[in-house]
């Protein structure tokens, strides 16, 4: 026996045998079903889901849209290990069955499978319909003004001017089918309380002519800086400028002229009611013997909170003076008694000689009719009067004589009348309308020129330089 230990051999041969008896005794106990009840066969089960969305993948979006799938959902049936299946669940939102439209374009395609994604692949699959009808549509745009709806009233006293969109102009996206009903682009601004300019950015919405949103529109830019103006009301008259003063000695206006005419008010609606023109600005040209460029402010009177523009900047244009006799201006009574007769005793014809000043082109246009001789008799009891003429001149021209002007007249009552002078026309004008002696009536008489850029005086208060002339003359009864 120790022989046979000790021999190599038999060692090699007995280690091989006892090798191979515990490699057959693993493989058994590998191949052996195991009793243990921690170790459960999956369950197999079946299941059909219903209405599952239809989705599409594959689309060219910015050149197509889709028009129609029909039918629009599909059944499922799903084959497989239960717990797998009850882990699926078409409510999450995930796409389950989709028709890929790689490749496709516009038109009619009829029997596009469908296939499903993001399940298993230990879940066996059947839809039910295998394939739909798709139409695809071109996808255009059209370029769309932006309208804003303001909503709310703003602080009292305040007014909401129109709101500036920046940009103003977009582009609305949708398929052909439905671009045309697209009526409005529009972003909403509230500005309840808003005292101040409002500055917001707003993302717009597109609506149809029933006032619907229309969610699919794609509208690019998609968001706009909307501004609106709040300030308090205003409102635009006309600027009055008047020239006061006169130039020296030998020197007239031929024209004034200002840089604008017309200035914007803010203040409260009962106070711009109060206007209908604003300023009454004065400028005076005492002393001026060239032309001159005058700035001046433009006042805030009480009540107004701003004024726009501030200042006003006035051109006098004074040249060299001329001299100009007008012969027989008609002499017109005002205010006569109609139970009295007034005659002129000097001078009798009832017309008089002026002698004018002024720049050479404005004594130059001057017509008869532009002159008015005036001889207030308003109140006066019969008798004789050595009495004042007031003159009415044009813009920017003054009696020239060196003695004041004046006539004698008589008045009396109608049977103490002698024949003897001239007799006045009948007088029947009213508040403080005066009939001319040559007889002419206040609405045959032609209108007055007016240099074009010359400005017009405010009603209530004409100065000298601005419109007529008036030169009184002392005087008084005989």
């Amino acid at each position: 026996m120790d022989r046979w230990l000790n021999n190599p051999n038999v060692v090699r041969a007995v280690s091989l045998i006892l090798a191979v008896l515990l490699w057959a005794l693993v493989q058994l106990d590998q191949r052996a079903p195991t009793a243990s009840p921690s170790v459960i066969r999956p369950e197999v089960g079946h299941r059909m889901i219903n209405d599952v969305r239809i989705d599409v993948v594959g689309l060219d979006e910015k050149s197509f849209a889709i028009r129609s799938i029909e039918p629009a959902y599909a059944n499922i049936s799903l084959s497989g290990p239960l717990r797998e299946i009850n882990r699926i669940s078409p409510m999450a939102g995930e796409s389950l069955v989709v028709a890929d439209l790689s490749g496709l374009g516009e038109g009619t395609h009829e029997h596009v499978p469908l296939k499903t994604i993001g399940l298993p692949p230990s879940i066996d699959v059947e839809i039910y319909p295998a394939q739909v009808r798709v139409v695809i549509e071109e996808v255009k745009q059209k370029e769309m003004t932006v309208e804003v709806t303001l909503n709310g009233e703003p602080a009292e006293g305040f007014r909401v001017g129109e709101p500036v969109v920046n940009p103003a102009q977009v582009y609305v996206t949708l398929p052909s089918s439905q671009l045309d009903e697209v009526a409005a682009v529009r972003a909403t601004v509230d500005v309840s309380g808003a005292n101040d300019t409002i500055v917001v950015e707003r993302k717009l919405t597109a609506y149809n002519q029933d006032g619907e949103p229309i969610e699919e529109a794609i509208i690019t830019p998609s968001v706009v800086t909307v501004e609106v103006p709040v300030t308090t009301p205003f409102k635009t008259v006309p600027l009055t400028v008047r020239l006061t003063g006169e130039p020296r000695a030998g020197f007239s206006v031929e024209n004034f002229t200002q840089d604008t005419t017309e200035v914007t008010l803010f203040a409260p609606e009962d106070v711009l009611n109060r206007y209908e023109f604003y300023g009454n600005l004065e400028v005076d040209i005492s002393g001026l013997s060239t032309s001159e460029s005058i700035t001046v402010p433009i006042p805030i009177e009480d009540g107004i909170v701003r004024v726009k523009p501030e200042q006003v900047k006035v051109q006098v244009e004074i040249v060299p003076s001329t001299t100009r006799l007008i012969e027989q201006v008609p002499l017109t009574l005002n205010g006569r008694n109609a139970d009295a007769q007034t005659v002129f005793l000097e001078p009798e014809s009832g017309r008089i000689d002026l002698l004018l000043e002024g720049a050479p082109s404005r004594l130059n246009s001057i017509r008869l009719q532009d002159i008015r001789a005036i001889v207030d008799v308003g109140n006066l009891p019969p008798g004789e009067y050595h009495l004042p003429v007031r003159l009415q001149l044009p813009a920017f021209v003054r009696y020239g004589g060196e003695e004041p002007l004046s006539v004698r007249i008589a008045i009396r009552q109608q049977d103490d009348a002698p024949p003897t002078g001239a007799d006045p026309p009948q007088d029947d004008a009213k508040d403080d309308e005066a009939v001319p002696s040559t007889g002419e009536k206040p609405g045959d008489r032609e209108p007055e020129d007016t240099d074009e850029g010359e400005e017009t005086p405010p009603p209530g208060g004409e100065e000298n330089t601005g419109g007529r002339d008036s030169v009184p003359v002392g005087g008084g009864a005989e």
